[in-house]
């Protein structure tokens, strides 16, 4: 997304844009592609929402909702910028639906510093807990900021070890599942406290919200993409710390791992993702050549897609849309799919299918997943089910 200067006004109305019902950040996103600015979006949601199916009005965020909510933001010493900001970090902006907008509160020049990612298990043992202070540690001296989502176990252990160095301009990230003002876990309080005042928290959350389990995917795919590698620790199968990975190859990132012991159920994703390819670390040179190999590779990536002119879309004819609605609405189900897959299948424009999918979401009939998939939500008053009095069961 290209970087623009937003006056008050803007401001106020591209939190609003955020802050409104069904609008998530692939919504935000695909509105911005046919609408120069958020006020014109809004203006306009109701329309998208009916022709998506809507039962009933959607609710837009107020003015004074989101004049509020940046006020209180303010008071705490945090700020809240938008991702067309010059001052959201850079390598934020070039995920694929970048937050909108991010409440940042402490020291923002760590943005400025490449970082690797650590995450692993909440169970995490001694040896992996200590292995990690001590990687993080190294990586600080050597002057790479340390991101993890501040959870217990690795999380809590890779910024710890943060902490414990000293660097002119390389801290420690904190990206949380919650609102900025919330901490959570509570055991971590102190550590909260401590990364308010010497490193940096970060959330897309708006304020006093609480964690969910829908919110840490979310968390995941920024704490990948404030860095340049994501290293994996300990963590066992079907983790947050395997999305987080996956999200880190979806955006062009270094994936990495410890090894450990096959006996360890702890050790199962890093030996998996060592084995697909990830980088083997058994030191901070590891994760020091794997980042500089990047860095030499994608020398101008991130320079170049960041100053890439952003065209607004043309919205497809209505007659394409027309017949694209049903067949885009049968196609879906509660198994989700990804945007691209659904063109593929049913040999339609992505531009068609992004608009139908927008329609729907607005609409509230459809609900987005990790990774860009999407799934169809069912309506409870409409769904048939099948009477146990009426079926007959057989005995083995």
């Amino acid at each position: 997304m290209r970087t623009i200067k937003l006056s008050e006004e803007e401001k106020i109305a591209w939190l609003r844009l955020i802050r409104s019902e069904n609008v998530g950040t692939a919504t935000f996103e695909s509105l911005m592609r046919f609408y120069e600015k958020p006020s014109e979006a809004l203006k306009n949601l109701p329309e998208w929402a009916q022709r998506g199916g809507a039962k009933r009005k959607i609710k837009i965020c107020s003015e004074a909702a989101a004049v509020e909510e940046i006020s209180s933001i303010n008071k705490i010493g945090a700020s809240l910028v938008c991702s067309c900001e010059e001052n959201y970090p850079e390598l934020l902006k070039n995920i694929k639906n970048p937050p909108a907008v991010i409440t940042v509160m402490g020291q923002q020049k760590i943005f400025k510093t490449p970082a690797v990612a650590f995450v692993g298990a909440r169970n995490a043992s001694l040896n992996g807990k200590n292995l990690t202070r001590k990687l993080a540690f190294d990586c600080i001296q050597n002057g790479v900021s340390v991101v993890s989502g501040m959870a217990l176990g690795i999380d809590g252990a890779a910024h710890e070890g943060a902490l414990s160095a000293n660097h002119e301009s390389a801290g420690t990230i904190a990206v949380l599942g919650c609102g900025i003002d919330v901490v959570y876990p509570a055991e971590h309080k102190n550590l909260y406290e401590e990364i308010k005042e010497r490193g940096v928290l970060v959330s897309e959350f708006p304020l006093q919200m609480r964690p969910t389990a829908t919110n840490f995917p979310r968390r995941n795919r920024l704490i990948s993409g404030l860095a340049l590698g994501t290293l994996v620790v300990e963590a066992k199968d079907n983790s947050g710390s395997l999305i987080t990975a996956e999200f880190a190859k979806e955006q062009n990132r270094v994936v990495m791992g410890v090894p450990g012991s096959p006996m360890d159920d702890r050790s199962v994703v890093p030996n998996a993702l060592i084995k697909a390819g990830a980088v083997l670390v058994q030191d901070v040179q590891d994760i020091l050549t794997a980042i500089k190999q990047f860095q030499d590779k994608q020398k101008d990536f991130f320079l170049h897609e960041n100053k890439k002119k952003v065209e607004l879309f043309a919205i497809p004819a209505e007659t394409e849309i027309e017949k694209a609605r049903s067949v885009v609405l049968q196609a879906l189900s509660a198994n989700p799919i990804s945007e691209d897959e659904l063109s593929r299948q049913l040999s339609l424009s992505s531009s068609v299918v992004s608009v139908v999918l927008l329609e729907l979401e607005l609409a509230g009939r459809i609900e987005r997943h990790a990774l860009g998939r999407v799934s169809l939500l069912y309506d409870p008053e409409n769904m048939t089910r099948l009477d146990p009095k009426k079926v007959e069961w057989m005995e083995d």
